[in-house]
């Protein structure tokens, strides 16, 4: 059967576009994907590592306590000194933790048992739930080889038609947006590497039969279980994590 290659893009409600693409790029390092005045009208898109986020704007975006997607970072103290300076709140308990005390008494971030994974929990301007992650002891696989990740590339992104962007415009591309572009001027381009995704969280009923659909159509294994029964899956690069919460009754 066809495997899955990786996961594209995740997608996220909002209510001002130019506020999330503004919060995103100052927070996280993001890129705009430019696809022209119409595709861009349409939906903002961004890219984050090797990973694309997707916006939805809405007059009332809708949001899951528990839902939320992770992104991974390849300097912790860098990450933490970034979000202290800009002034986001970050905690290590949220609607996300599966049990009460876990992850160490740092109530900023949390160290997970198996993996000594870092983690601590934001949230954008409209409430959406992200997670920053960082693997110190790296990726492996089956053999218990270390396997390096996608880098990092500037202007990373998927292949357009030819002049697609330019003949969109007419006179060439879209000059920045003048907040982002007083943001470089004022403090330069992020420091921090972008984030990539690392996993995804997904609030459903059943578990169990929302995990056999996924190994089945889509191929996921499971690498393992929670002490409370979450259902890890991946692909052997990023995760899905079933959980479930009583406010998906609500759903």
């Amino acid at each position: 059967m066809s495997r899955i290659k990786l996961i594209h893009h995740v997608n996220v409600q909002i209510s001002n576009r130019e506020r999330t693409r503004e919060w995103y790029t100052k927070v996280l390092g993001a890129e705009f994907l430019d696809r022209g005045p119409a595709l861009n009208k349409r939906q903002l898109q961004l890219r984050l590592g090797s990973g694309e986020i997707h916006f939805t704007e809405t007059p009332h975006p809708s949001t899951i306590p528990s839902g939320h997607f992770a992104l991974e970072v390849d300097d912790w103290e860098a990450m933490r000194s970034h979000l202290a300076g800009l002034g986001i709140p970050h905690v290590r308990t949220s609607a996300a933790s599966t049990m009460a005390n876990i992850g160490g008494a740092d109530p900023h971030q949390g160290r997970r048992e198996d993996t000594g994974e870092h983690y601590t929990y934001i949230h954008d301007p409209d409430g959406n739930m992200i997670e920053l992650v960082y693997h110190p002891l790296g990726l492996e696989d089956a053999r218990g080889h270390n396997v390096e990740v996608v880098r990092d590339t500037q202007g990373l992104r998927w292949t357009q038609l030819p002049d697609f962007v330019a003949s969109a415009y007419g006179q060439g591309p879209q000059p920045l947006n003048p907040i982002l572009r007083g943001l470089e001027q004022a403090h330069g381009r992020p420091t921090v590497t972008k984030p990539r995704i690392r996993h995804i969280a997904l609030n459903v009923q059943d578990r169990d039969e929302v995990a056999e659909y996924y190994k089945k159509i889509f191929g996921l294994e499971e690498t393992h279980r929670g002490p409370n029964g979450t259902v890890y899956l991946s692909d052997g690069f990023v995760g899905v994590a079933l959980i479930h919460r009583q406010e998906a009754k609500d759903c």
